[in-house]
This record gives C-alpha cells, sequence and structure tokens, in this order.
C-alpha cells in the first residue's frame, strides 16, 4: 500500500465525542495531526460489545460518517493506533487496518485515507447503526 498521512475515524476516536472511552487516544490524535473535518467512507456501522459502547465498520455497502486527520508524523501515530485499535497484524485481531477512498464533505474528489476495519470474531456484534453515524445513534451508549 502507498504511503499516506490521512486517517478517517468513525468512533471513540471522533473528535466530537465527549465519552471517557478513548479519551487520552482523542487528546493524542488532537496533538499529532489536523482535523480536516467530517468525510464519509463507504461501509456499515454496526455496534460492538454487550453494551454498546464502541461501533465497528464492516465490508458491506453503506455509508458510514466520521471524521478525517492529516497525521503529521504518520509512522509513529499508527502504531499506537495499531496497538489501541488492537490491529497488530495477528490472526486473533478485530481489526486491520486499510487504506480507502474517503470524500470530505467539502470535496467531491476521494482522498486516499487509513481506517480500522472490523474482521474478527472477538466483539459481541450487535445491531446495525442505519444512519452510519456513531455519533447520532439512539442505541450508541458512551461511557
Amino acid at each position: 500500500m502507498q504511503p499516506t498521512q490521512h486517517l478517517f475515524v468513525y468512533g471513540t476516536l471522533r473528535p466530537d465525542v465527549t465519552g471517557i472511552l478513548g479519551t487520552p487516544q482523542r487528546a493524542r490524535l488532537a496533538a499529532e495531526a489536523e482535523h480536516l473535518g467530517t468525510a464519509r467512507a463507504a461501509g456499515r456501522l454496526i455496534l460492538l460489545s454487550e453494551f454498546g459502547w464502541y461501533p465497528g465498520l464492516i465490508d458491506e455497502p453503506g455509508e458510514v460518517i466520521g471524521h478525517l486527520f492529516r497525521l503529521s508524523t504518520p509512522a509513529p501515530t499508527l502504531a499506537w493506533l495499531d496497538a489501541f485499535e488492537a490491529a497488530t497484524g495477528t490472526p486473533d485481531d478485530d481489526y486491520v487496518r486499510v487504506l480507502r477512498p474517503v470524500t470530505h464533505v467539502t470535496s467531491a474528489a476521494p482522498i486516499d485515507a487509513w481506517l480500522y476495519l472490523l474482521v474478527g470474531q472477538g466483539p459481541i456484534r450487535g445491531p446495525v447503526i442505519p444512519s452510519g453515524d456513531w455519533k447520532t445513534s439512539p442505541r450508541a451508549k458512551r461511557p
């Protein structure tokens, strides 16, 4: 894959999320990246865990709403994000970091960005979030 400085986030790392889960990671991402605003990516969101505290993006038809960042130093930032998202390249991982086209709300041209795709069977899978926007999902619970 070609390197990119862009990252698409759709769950606990979103800058508009205020819950406790992911608070230190949101602060670190804000310090290591420029927030570019709202964006859309192909896929479908589902709630994960028995409590619905976080979403997972699955590779199915649909649209997911999230936020786009430009990473200042991609390699070290992606290293700690991979650890946080449990996308370390082992067979037991629930996520994999993939490069996908993302559309920024102010641009029609897609931008290649990293995002975390749910591939594992570990978390307890909940319902689909029909809006594709975890922040506005009435079923999402944010501790």
